[in-house]
């Protein structure tokens, strides 16, 4: 007996379409040109980098209490040639690892600098004051003058010439 030509009952049983879910491979495709768009990104900015920093062949830092423990010997390796240190802000704050960071740089080769934070709270008179109260036992200072200017002004306070021949290398 032949068999009879039998239709499935559903018009789909045996028609197997994939359907491509595009929603999916949407999501996909972003994530990539995200990921790639953010590897790009930062190779440009790592070369703008490069590029910005031959423009200045003479590097350094500036080292203040908020940044911590500084090893300057990693400092000078990383191609660094001088340090400033913070020492006092006003005529209240004086930074306390200014003293530590002083006898660490002396080992490490490099120029050292230190500077204030003017304070428009303070005079400039009382400021200049403090911080050679707290850091000319410190440095060999030989001139030390202030300036500033105002909208009106510019005005020089030339302080007394300091001869400290102690030395903190002693």
């Amino acid at each position: 007996m032949a068999r009879k030509n039998i239709k499935p009952i559903y018009s789909n049983t045996y028609k197997h379409k994939r359907k491509i879910n595009w929603k999916k491979w949407l999501w996909i495709l972003l994530i990539i040109v995200v990921i790639g768009s953010g590897i790009t990104g930062w190779h440009l900015w790592h070369v703008h980098q490069a590029q910005t920093l031959r423009q200045y062949p003479i590097r350094g830092i500036s080292v203040s209490q908020q940044d911590g423990f500084v090893d300057f010997e990693g400092v000078k390796k990383a191609g660094m040639s001088f340090a400033y240190l913070r020492t006092t802000s006003g005529t209240t704050y004086f930074d306390d690892n200014f003293s530590a960071n002083y006898d660490r740089i002396q080992g490490a080769d490099l120029k050292i600098g230190v500077y204030l934070m003017f304070s428009f709270s303070k005079s400039a008179k009382d400021q200049a004051k403090y911080f050679e109260e707290k850091v000319a036992t410190k440095l060999v200072i030989y001139r030390l003058q202030f300036k500033w200017r105002t909208m009106v002004t510019t005005q020089i306070i030339p302080l007394t010439k300091l001869n400290r021949e102690k030395s903190c290398r002693s």
